[in-house]
């Protein structure tokens, strides 16, 4: 049985490398609590190229939409993130803008609660890098270590990555991501673990995403 669970869990396990600690940001506000629709703190966002908003609640929310607006002389505004339903925990994807002047803007909420909205803005562009590498031959039940080398290396080493294993072996049991053991700004350690009864290989493909931001 115990077996079995790790199979499923294993077979099952996309890697996350490295919870994104928000490092390379030009600014950021800690979140400002909002009861009632309302725009929020004026924020300078000079030297930010790209904006995000994320939110937490607090009691019961029923309904809320909350944006983010720009300004070029913080008197007139216009939508620089379209307004999101906020009645659930989340965040935007990434904008790219270059405004001076950022504010969120609650439109709507109700259901007694409150929406705690918060800004950070990037100077940096984002960056994706794409990589593979052969895991070379594995025997039965055994683990190795295999190195994937970035095509260039990332601006800082907290980006996120996805990995996983292209195995083209026969259905059944086979090579899997096991875990990260480590990871610098040019490469990542990935240890691979071969669950079947005989050799096998595969090979290592990741994902790097810098900031590490999910909409």
């Amino acid at each position: 049985m115990k077996r079995s669970l790790s199979v499923l869990i294993t077979g099952l396990l996309i890697l996350l490398c490295g919870q994104i600690i928000a490092q390379e940001y030009t600014a950021k506000t800690p979140g400002e609590s909002m009861l009632a629709p309302g725009v929020g703190t004026v924020v300078r966002a000079r030297g930010s190229s790209y904006h995000k908003i994320a939110w937490t609640l607090s009691g019961t929310i029923d309904t809320c939409q909350v944006k983010l607006e720009k300004s070029s002389d913080g008197a007139a505004w216009s939508d620089l993130i379209a307004a999101l339903t906020c009645t659930t925990e989340g965040s935007s994807a990434l904008v790219k803008d270059s405004a001076p002047y950022v504010r969120p803007n609650v439109t709507a909420i109700s259901g007694g609660g409150s929406v705690q909205v918060a800004w950070t803005g990037y100077s940096g562009e984002p960056v994706r890098r794409a990589a593979r590498v052969a895991t070379g031959t594995i025997l039965a039940g055994l683990r190795q270590d295999v190195i994937l080398t970035w095509p260039q290396a990332f601006p800082a080493g907290d980006y996120a990555c996805l990995c996983s294993v292209l195995d083209e072996s026969a259905a059944g049991l086979g090579v899997v991501v096991e875990r990260v053991r480590s990871r610098s700004t040019s490469s990542v350690t990935v240890q691979i673990f071969n669950m079947a009864l005989a050799s096998g290989s595969g090979t290592v493909e990741c994902v790097g995403f810098w900031p590490g931001v999910y909409p």
